[in-house]
């Protein structure tokens, strides 16, 4: 079955309007990398998750989150807030201005807001980083301070 629809990216809001059979739903930016996509319905709980079969030919989007980005043994998870940030992580990654090593404040190593930022072992200068084909962050201070896929 297909249904025709239209979708809408609103880079302000770091959102996607999609609409179909006369219904429209307005999903937030929840994850981003070269394989899955998840986004969250606004102002609810419902996910939307697309994945790049090529990149996770199981689809178990899952087990590929667990892989690639939870770096501590799962019970971890079940403890309160303010212990999960007490674990920190860096990464390497490849920017559009050349190599940046993020240091993560959560379990999971997806930038965040607050996360800190070095480019050439110095805090990077401020603005705007690529580090995915659709995934960007926002620098002040050597601090993330937004992140967006536009």
């Amino acid at each position: 079955n297909v249904i025709l629809g239209k979708w809408e990216l609103l880079n302000k809001a770091n959102s996607i309007l999609i609409q179909y059979n006369n219904t429209f739903k307005l999903y937030n930016h929840g994850f981003l990398d070269n394989a899955v996509l998840i986004l969250k319905i606004d102002g609810g709980t419902e996910y939307f998750v697309l994945i790049n079969q090529n990149k996770v030919p199981d689809l178990d989007f899952e087990k590929y989150l667990e892989n690639n980005y939870i770096k501590t043994p799962p019970t971890v998870l079940n403890i309160n807030r303010q212990n999960i940030h007490s674990v920190k992580s860096s990464k390497s990654i490849n920017s559009d201005k050349g190599e940046i090593i993020i240091r993560f404040n959560s379990v999971l190593d997806v930038p965040t807001v607050g996360d800190s930022v070095t480019l050439m072992a110095v805090p990077a200068p401020d603005g705007k980083y690529k580090i995915a084909s659709m995934f960007y962050i926002y620098t002040k201070n050597g601090l993330i301070e937004e992140t967006s896929m536009f």
